[in-house]
């Protein structure tokens, strides 16, 4: 881990605690405990399918395919789970490749004032992650796990409930309100929180993923930024030409990060946009035909948490996109004539490639910035309605 930038290795401990990163060399566990990790990590995607494929058949049986009940909701999250843990699983090394790449150039730009840009953004990151962490495990704790802790000291301490209380989730589709405590209730209650948890770290993995690799590539087009407008064009050539030599390296590099980048998060955030606008129509929807309070209240976080999570996604992404349209402007603004035909080449190089902006998208759809949020916010509109005239609620 000595190679490895402080920043880096703070991101590869977060993406090993969502269970989101595994490789042999990283690992400083016991040799038994090491081997259990590395099983479960191999064979987690499956366990996803298992909850989509039980999710879908509990749904089927059920009154209006758990729409009144909240539970239909569930079935797009274990779908968003299964593809975004999917996606960076299938990709790990890819995901590597990534970090490695964001890793050498943490450690190559070591000048002071390229280390306070960084500092200035990646503060601010870990401030936000932080953030984000509180909120998941006070989500894992009162929505998932304390449910199930209250509702069973009521009945067996205080004999106060005459049926079991508890929040949908992926495996609730197989309680019915005539279920008891029994042995059935506990073992589809476990499933409940296992799925719970490994949810909730999921979608905290692949938020701390999009953000750490979407702001650390920000930082590189910030530095190259600074580095193209220290150009000094009344040096000798020979100091213009090594000044423009390193801009021209920074540049070449910053188009190979964002074709990682894109190779990367590009399928999976094509997903989270069609995801987004699917799942806050049911949800919007579940809340405006149920009236159980706790089922509204809780369908109200979730909407709250999905729209920013899909600005989030779009925000960062459109950040990415400001600064590369930030380098082109200020390649244009070069006194270019100054230079040397060799320098002048050079230039015109970057120019036509800083065109063309730097961006998260997949084969140039579902481009992640505030227009499309625009549009997943639209097509939420446009799914809801059609969802209320087919089932003919007001």
């Amino acid at each position: 881990m000595s190679d490895r930038h402080p920043d880096i290795a703070k991101y590869i401990k977060l993406m090993q605690a969502t269970r989101n990163w595994y490789f042999a060399e990283d690992s400083t566990s016991h040799p038994a405990v090491d081997l259990l990790k590395r099983c479960y990590y191999h064979v987690r995607p499956s366990l996803f399918v298992f909850a989509l494929l039980a999710n879908g058949y509990g749904l089927y049986y059920r009154e209006g395919f758990g729409a009144l009940d909240g539970n239909l909701a569930l079935f797009p999250q274990a779908l968003a789970s299964l593809v975004t843990s999917s996606t960076i699983y299938f990709n790990r090394r890819h995901h590597r490749k990534l970090t490695m790449l964001l890793n050498q150039r943490f450690l190559d730009k070591n000048e002071p004032w390229m280390v306070e840009i960084k500092n200035k953004y990646v503060s601010a990151v870990w401030k936000f992650i932080k953030a984000v962490i509180l909120y998941q495990e006070f989500v894992k704790i009162f929505y998932v796990l304390a449910p199930v802790i209250v509702d069973s000291i009521l009945h067996h301490i205080f004999d106060y409930l005459e049926t079991p209380f508890f929040f949908p989730l992926t495996f609730s589709t197989f309680l019915t309100d005539d279920d008891k405590w029994t042995g059935r209730y506990y073992a589809v209650m476990f499933l409940n929180i296992w799925s719970g948890f490994e949810i909730v770290a999921n979608l905290q993995g692949f938020i701390i993923c999009y953000t750490v690799m979407t702001v650390f590539s920000v930082v590189e087009l910030v530095i190259l930024t600074e580095q193209i407008k220290s150009l000094d064009f009344y040096r000798s050539n020979g100091e213009i030409n090594e000044q423009i030599r390193m801009v021209v390296k920074s540049h070449n590099d910053n188009i190979a990060l964002n074709r990682e980048l894109k190779a990367f998060l590009g399928p999976a955030c094509a997903f989270l946009s069609l995801f987004t606008s699917l799942v806050l129509t049911l949800i919007v929807f579940t809340t405006t035909v149920t009236n159980d309070l706790m089922v509204i209240l809780a369908y109200a976080v979730g909407a709250y948490f999905y729209f920013v999570a899909g600005l989030l996604y779009c925000s960062l992404g459109q950040l990415l996109d400001n600064q590369s349209s930030e380098v082109f402007d200020e390649l244009c603004n070069l006194p270019w004539y100054r230079s040397s035909p060799d320098v002048r080449k050079s230039l015109n190089m970057m120019i036509r490639q800083a065109h063309n902006s730097l961006i998260i998208d997949y084969h140039g759809h579902y481009m992640m910035n505030l227009a499309n949020f625009m549009n997943i916010m639209k097509s939420a509109y446009s799914y809801f309605t059609i969802l209320q005239s087919v089932t003919g609620s007001d």
